[in-house]
């Protein structure tokens, strides 16, 4: 294929837009599946009472404007959102004499993922790097 020399800058910038899509959607993709592990193990390691806080775990995705970012991902608790800071970090009891014992589980979820995240996300950018 031969380019015209008044071409190039047309011809670059569609490789650069071609490789710019590939690696937003790769990037995506990546993100998607960090957030559905991280999902799973918030689900494993949340505490139990009657089960129903670690069922109501959930991923909202919130879709980028661009197509030059990806969407972003953000596990929630749709259902029982009010006791993930109290029982993740501990709260005073009803009578503030006392306090009950903080249950992480979401934020050693979330730094384990994140380091997962990030690694997968190196191995595309080299991937499309090379």
């Amino acid at each position: 294929m031969s380019i015209k020399s008044t071409d190039i800058g047309s011809a670059v910038m569609r490789e650069l837009q071609a490789y710019t899509e590939a690696l937003v959607t790769e990037a995506d993709n990546a993100a998607k599946r960090s957030a559905k592990r991280l999902k799973k193990k918030i689900e494993d390691t949340s505490p139990e009472d009657t089960g129903a806080y670690a069922n109501d775990w959930s991923i909202k995705e919130i879709k980028s404007k661009t197509v030059t970012a990806p969407s972003r991902y953000v596990v929630h608790n749709k259902e029982h959102y009010r006791l993930t800071h109290l029982l993740e970090y501990g709260h005073a009891t009803k009578g503030g004499t006392e306090r009950v014992k903080a249950q992480p589980h979401i934020e050693p979820a979330r730094d384990e993922e994140e380091k997962n995240f990030l690694a997968e996300l190196e191995s595309v950018v080299s991937t499309y790097g090379h």
